[in-house]
């Protein structure tokens, strides 16, 4: 019996192909220059491309830089799942700390990623902002993932998870910021990793509870008539939506 296989659609793979080559060039050009300072003969000489393919997949240098930090996030948070795949030991606290600590290269260039728009858009105020749908989607993500290490270090947050999705990026993309200071700390102080893990410890314990407390804590609102931890956590879902 005879195979019939569809044949490629070679034009569509090799306009991802191109679309990809300036994507990386775009990037590897923004962290060396900054966003202000790149243009788009530096992103098709980075490339090996003309100007017109360039223009043949995006209008402009922000609207590249655009795409670049939504696909750059969507890299990380596979090398977050990936790191959180790999964790032998969830018990405490220095399997986050792993995790993070995979994360460092690839969030540092994020970082940047992240102020060299913030900074653009301060200064052009009607340039477009990351599609909501894009934001959205990677907010959804990363508290599903926030939710999957809480899991398996045996504990129930004890507030929303995109909240503390807010706040552990947040208190991460400093320490990406904050580490780079590190070689001029004397050898008595605190390191950005040490007070880093100080931090994440605090916000694990402080904003969790161990899962079988939480069971006990869901059972004794009910009791009292008062709205469950997973009633608040659809309700906010449900007025964010």
């Amino acid at each position: 019996m005879t195979t019939f296989h569809r044949p490629m659609n070679l034009p569509a793979r090799k306009r991802e192909n191109t679309r990809q080559r300036l994507i990386d060039a775009a990037a590897d050009v923004f962290l060396e220059k900054g966003f202000a300072g790149a243009h788009i003969d530096d992103v098709v000489r980075r490339a090996g491309f003309t100007r017109g393919a360039f223009y043949s997949n995006y209008s402009s240098i922000d609207e590249i830089m655009r795409e670049v930090i939504v696909v750059r996030a969507d890299q990380l948070l596979d090398l977050a799942r990936d790191a959180v795949a790999t964790i032998t030991d969830p018990s405490d606290i220095s399997a986050v700390m792993e995790v993070l600590e995979k994360l460092r290269p690839e969030g540092r260039k994020m970082f940047i990623f992240n102020v060299e728009y913030r900074l653009y858009q301060m200064r052009h105020p009607e340039s477009e902002p990351l599609p909501a749908a894009d934001r959205d989607r990677f907010a959804v993500l990363l508290s599903s993932l926030i939710g999957e290490i809480f899991k398996r270090m045996g504990r129930s947050a004890t507030i929303s998870l995109d909240k503390l999705a807010n706040i552990l990026g947040a208190v991460f993309l400093d320490w990406i910021a904050s580490s780079e200071d590190d070689t001029d700390l004397g050898d008595e102080a605190m390191g950005s990793t040490e007070m880093l893990a100080t931090v994440v410890e605090g916000l694990v314990l402080g904003l969790s509870v161990p899962i079988g407390d939480a069971d006990d804590n869901e059972d004794a609102a009910a009791r009292a008539g008062a709205p469950s931890s997973s009633r608040r956590d659809g309700e906010h879902a449900s007025s964010v939506g």
